[in-house]
């Protein structure tokens, strides 16, 4: 039992005592999947309120026995977590504005004023569940908090909110992330004496097949993972479960919209630009809007980009003219989003 690493791959093998080999081709990870209400027909799966997709949610609106605020949020299109995890990582500019031009007529100034501090209360509260549209930069003493981010001894709650995952985010993570070191790196040294051509072709790797990384500068969460991990014992990989089996399952898709057909496959985002496509993907989304941006014909970087460089007031224009999307409007909000620049 040992480490290879193949000169013309470069790509550790390992091999366990019962002869199972983790050889060069990554395994297929399944994503949680995460379903708003159907651009077509508004169609929006049922979701028990007890579910965790919509903990956060529930916690947001417990103290408002009326449910008036829930409806609010509902006929918005924030029906689970994910929604609400971008909205909190808003400016509360934007998320003011949001509100007041979308409900104008349901919120009284008094409900509109309540509903802001709810936000705020529960942002303050959780800081780390915020997903904001734009790029997580380090810390101005980055190099110092990864360091303790990294010691073995720092709690898993303390990184995982540090790095804005719940706990069990970063442990399905870290699931997902510990059987596929062993492909590039040597699991008996340490990250520091690692070959580092090889952690940038993992780094570049688990970016790929985890997008949700590239939200942060030059993706150091994945050093903090590797840091934490490294050096691994075979028995670790061995007794790795499958990454299949740790993740939750959400909700599934229960609506086969026809018009869903007419212009986009029900089984996943397929003809939508690379570049769009993984965009959404951090968020969660790509199922949820990956079947506008096809009706829409952004099928090609080259029809994103172009997208992205006309002026604001077209890029609106240019979402507001398809009529035959039943758009919510935070869905609206997050193609808009998606546009810029």
């Amino acid at each position: 039992m040992g480490v290879l690493c193949p000169e013309d791959q470069g790509i550790s093998v390992v091999t366990s005592q019962d002869g199972h080999v983790w050889g060069p081709t990554p395994p297929t990870i399944d994503r949680q999947v995460h379903c708003g209400s159907c651009i077509f027909c508004t169609y929006r799966p049922p979701i028990p309120p007890s579910h965790p997709a919509i903990a956060m949610i529930s916690d947001l609106f417990k103290d408002n026995a009326s449910g008036e605020y829930a409806d609010v949020f509902q006929t918005l299109g924030i029906t689970h977590d994910t929604h609400l995890r971008i909205l909190l990582g808003m400016e509360e500019g934007d998320i003011r504005r949001f509100f007041a031009a979308c409900v104008p007529n349901k919120l009284t100034p008094i409900g509109f004023a309540e509903v802001l501090e709810l936000l705020q209360k529960f942002y303050e509260a959780h800081k780390w569940v915020a997903l904001p549209l734009t790029s997580i930069p380090r810390k101005k003493n980055g190099d110092t908090f990864e360091v303790f981010l990294s010691k073995r001894d720092t709690s898993s709650k303390i990184v995982a909110q540090s790095m804005r995952f719940s706990e069990e985010e970063y442990g399905i993570l870290a699931a997902q992330i510990r059987p596929q070191i062993a492909w590039y790196l040597d699991i008996d040294c340490t990250l520091n004496e690692q070959d580092p051509r090889q952690v940038e072709r993992f780094v570049q790797a688990m970016c790929d097949q985890l997008p949700v990384f590239t939200r942060y500068e030059r993706a150091w969460p994945i050093e903090v993972f590797l840091r934490r991990l490294l050096p691994l014992s075979r028995e670790d990989l061995v007794g790795c479960p499958s990454p299949d089996t740790l993740l939750p399952r959400m909700y599934q898709r229960q609506h086969r919209c026809p018009r869903l057909t007419q212009y986009f496959r029900c089984d996943g985002p397929k003809s939508v630009a690379p570049a769009a496509r993984k965009l959404l993907s951090i968020f969660r989304m790509d199922e949820e809007l990956a079947p506008a941006l096809h009706f829409l014909g952004v099928n090609t970087d080259a029809a994103f980009e172009e997208l992205r460089h006309m002026s604001l007031e077209r890029k609106t224009d240019f979402v507001e003219e398809a009529n035959e999307l039943e758009l919510n409007a935070f869905q609206k909000l997050i193609l808009n989003r998606l546009f810029e620049r």
